[in-house]
């Protein structure tokens, strides 16, 4: 348990278990009707040459 000022703020504890089957159902569902983006790469490569080494940083570090 994570608490801030005596008050209870978040649990920390394992993640759930998954339906790996149920997850399979939904991709195959979902799949058929997925369209393909053409521009996607571009995007992808567009963010990565705005992206700066500087803003890599930890914000909280000081």
């Amino acid at each position: 348990m994570v608490t801030r000022s005596g008050r209870c703020v978040a649990v920390i504890m394992p993640a759930p278990q998954g339906n790996g089957e149920a997850l399979r159902e939904v991709f195959h569902r979902w799949g058929a009707r997925a369209g393909v983006d053409d521009g996607f790469g571009a995007d992808v490569a567009a963010a990565r040459e705005a992206s700066s080494a500087e803003w890599d940083t930890d914000p909280w570090h000081d």
